[in-house]
């Protein structure tokens, strides 16, 4: 292999590793904004984790935080509860702060 092929493959890897690092922490943000939704709702225990679980599909399967606040809007709607987007939109933020910040030390201790 040349200089270049090492540099390429190098490049290629570190991107797959940065995809992969973005994509688990997507899903933790999702989770943990799921759980705060749940407790807003007044929902515990499996309920809530249910619920959180749901924001992870939310996350993978459609258009990601677009589609996870319209969905927390619409419930938070249904059970008369009244937040700002802007103010849903700082609680994501603060989640994928709190996501990005465990799975980069529990990288960095492995």
């Amino acid at each position: 292999m040349t200089q270049f092929d090492d540099r390429e493959q190098a490049f290629e890897n570190k991107f797959g590793h940065d995809e992969e690092l973005e994509f688990k922490i997507g899903c933790r943000m999702a989770h943990l904004f799921g759980l705060w939704a749940a407790q807003q709702l007044g929902l515990s225990g499996k309920d809530a984790e249910i619920y959180a679980n749901k924001g992870i599909d939310i996350e993978i399967t459609r258009s990601g935080r677009v589609r996870l606040l319209e969905q927390t809007e619409k419930d938070f709607s249904a059970k008369g509860i009244s937040f700002s987007r802007h103010r849903l939109e700082q609680e994501i933020e603060a989640c994928y702060g709190k996501a990005r910040g465990e799975l980069v030390a529990k990288e960095k201790s492995s």
